[in-house]
């Protein structure tokens, strides 16, 4: 009895444990993430997991269902294949394990899965065949991929025998891997004849050296490269070539080689050689040009300053003479004749004044100083000063804002605030009491678009504006004309080159001017000056 019952507890622990043994194995392959599934002996399923069950979409009658727990099976080209010779069924039938035969299962809801099988065999003790395991790879997006990549292949391989360059690809041992059709076309040869390093046997031997040189220093370095050389055609002759390279890399940064591109530039270079010909001679010819107008320019301006300056002298003795003349006969002198006289000294005085301003706007022509830091404020200050008694005359107010350091002629720039106050002072309205408006502001990137100055510069604005007569829009630019006058010289006498000596020293200093005007309401001129002048 002692031994019946002993025999008993062992068989009831070894029993525990088997129970317990299978337990934990359904358990890991419950837990596995690949589709995995065990039939008996005579293909009904007797375990599945939970992958397997999402891979099928539906989940099989353990002990009912056979073979596989998919709705249908299909072969790869969509032929339906029978459940029972589905790889398990194989597996059992014929005792082997079962690899590589692709499948496609089918869900009930009409999606398709590409799945690779790997069932095998399970054996008792006497090699009779108890039942199978399965494991179901899930390569539909693999599948996917692949497809996508020959796709991708096949459009590359299109658009490139298509192209109207050539085009080349090379891996990264520089041995070519492509050569699309331009390029066979091009130079009459096979494929098979310019892969690897056969492309180099149609280059021009004077270029082979340098082209290899840029190629492999390239490669070396995995950077961009462009190079020019003579490709042979298949006629044999020569054509010139511009090839660009681009470095090639996998999506983990791996480097794969270069794919480029060759240009056929043989027309344009010939044609660039006979235009720099052309422009190297004609850049001659405009240099003599402009030699000559350098020596005509300087000529005249030196007869300029001459003739001006001889012409003071007899100007000095007209006056002189006419002075004494009315000193001397004054009372003998009739009205009518002291009326020509005194319009002789005016005539005198003001062509005078004339030569003194054509001989101010040569000197300004042919000025070389030297530009130095400038503080308009204190040319403004200076200026104002020397008008004061004007100012006090015409019971004018000068309204002075702030206004920058640039660099610019001392001497220029005082003759520029000078002619422009002056030119307020002179044209004011007998009603109204003047008041001339000095001012500064930065220049925006409209202005400079419109007045066409130099964006990677900056400027500054100035703007002297006056409550004067004005003038019509009209004549805006009129007005810097020399000797160009709008108004009677008997009511605003003037010899019409102050505005024009204006324009001259802006121009001198790289810079642009433009007027507003409303008759009858002044006058506002806008200068716009560079801080630097280098």
């Amino acid at each position: 009895m002692d031994i019946k019952k002993k025999t008993s507890t062992v068989k009831l622990k070894v029993t525990d444990k088997l129970l317990q043994s299978e337990l934990m194995h359904r358990q890991l392959l419950q837990g596995l993430p690949a589709a995995t599934y065990t039939c008996d002996s005579k293909g009904r399923i007797t375990f599945f997991n939970a992958a397997a069950a999402a891979l099928w979409g539906r989940e099989p009658k353990i002990g009912v269902d056979l073979w596989c727990g998919s709705w249908k099976i299909f072969k790869t080209d969509g032929t339906p294949l029978p459940l029972d010779t589905c790889p398990m069924g194989i597996a059992l039938r014929e005792g082997r394990a079962v690899y590589g035969e692709e499948i496609v299962v089918e869900r009930p809801n009409g999606e398709r899965r590409n799945v690779l099988p790997h069932p095998r065999p399970i054996f008792d003790t006497e090699g009779h065949v108890v039942a199978a395991v399965n494991m179901l790879v899930d390569i539909t997006d693999l599948k996917r991929v692949d497809q996508a990549l020959r796709e991708s292949e096949i459009r590359f391989r299109t658009v490139a025998n298509t192209a109207p360059v050539l085009i080349w690809m090379a891996d990264r041992n520089r041995h070519c891997t492509f050569i699309n059709k331009g390029w066979l076309d091009f130079t009459g040869r096979t494929q098979e004849e310019e892969l690897e390093n056969g492309w180099m046997q149609s280059i021009h031997p004077e270029d082979v050296q340098n082209c290899m040189h840029i190629y492999s220093t390239s490669f070396e370095s995995r950077k961009n490269f462009y190079m020019e050389y003579r490709l042979r055609r298949h006629s044999g002759d020569y054509r010139w070539i511009a090839s660009r390279g681009e470095p090639r890399y996998m999506p983990d940064g791996t480097f794969e080689g270069y794919i480029g591109s060759c240009t056929d530039i043989h027309d344009v270079k010939l044609n660039s050689a006979v235009l720099e010909q052309r422009i190297s001679e004609r850049t001659q010819a405009l240099n003599d040009a402009i030699s000559q107008l350098e020596r005509s320019n300087l000529e005249l301006a030196q007869f300029a300053y001459v003739v001006t300056h001889d012409l003071q002298e007899p100007l000095r003795k007209v006056k002189t003479f006419t002075d004494r003349l009315m000193v001397k006969a004054g009372r003998k002198l009739a009205t009518d004749e002291k009326v020509y006289l005194e319009k002789v000294k005016s005539s005198a005085e003001r062509m005078s004044g004339l030569i003194k301003d054509v001989l101010h706007y040569s000197i300004l022509t042919r000025s070389a100083e030297p530009y130095i830091t400038t503080d308009l404020n204190q040319i403004a200050k200076h200026v104002i000063t020397d008008f004061e008694l004007l100012i006090t005359q015409k019971k004018a107010t000068i309204e002075l804002g702030e206004l920058p350091v640039i660099d610019a002629v001392h001497l220029q720039m005082n003759q520029l605030f000078n002619n422009f106050i002056s030119n307020s002072l002179k044209f004011t309205s007998p009603e109204v009491k003047p008041v001339i408006r000095i001012s500064s502001a930065g220049v925006t990137a409209e202005e400079i678009a419109k007045f066409q100055l130099q964006p990677q510069k900056e400027y500054v604005k100035l703007s002297f504006s006056d409550n004067g007569i004005g003038f019509s829009q009209e004549y805006a630019e009129q007005v810097f004309e020399i000797f160009q006058r709008l108004n009677g010289i008997d009511e605003y006498p003037g010899t019409g080159i102050g505005l024009a000596l204006c324009k001259k020293i802006i121009v001198n200093h790289r810079g642009t001017v433009h007027a507003e005007s409303t008759p009858g309401k002044g006058a506002a001129f806008h200068i716009m000056l560079p801080v630097k002048q280098f």
